[in-house]
């Protein structure tokens, strides 16, 4: 994988301060600190540890803005996790449907 970015390096400083976010992420830790961060950025943050509590959350609640996805889960991929939630946004209302995934990929550099 050469030294090139996965990613955009460029980011847009986004107004988080009317979002709704829904943080899947099943490590304690970083699931915390996520939160925190998030917080500080006066974004309202839901939590779920795992793709089921996901689920069931995204399903009951329709204001969701956006979805950050830990990529390993247990029991279901985050990959996976998107196309189910993706399948539940498709069928809301066009102004809605948003769904994100966020995949934080480990280096194998030593």
């Amino acid at each position: 994988m050469g030294g090139a970015p996965i990613f955009p390096v460029s980011l847009k400083v986004v107004d988080m301060r009317s979002l709704r976010i829904l943080l899947i992420e099943d490590d304690p830790d970083s699931g915390e600190a996520m939160c925190v961060l998030l917080r500080k950025q006066d974004a309202e943050v839901d939590w779920a540890s795992t793709a089921e509590e996901a689920i069931a959350l995204y399903r009951r609640d329709s204001d969701i803005d956006l979805i950050f996805v830990d990529l390993m889960l247990p029991g279901m991929d985050g990959a996976t996790l998107i196309e189910r939630l993706s399948e539940i946004a498709l069928r809301r209302p066009i102004r809605r449907r948003r769904v994100v995934g966020l995949y934080c990929l480990k280096s194998t550099r030593p």
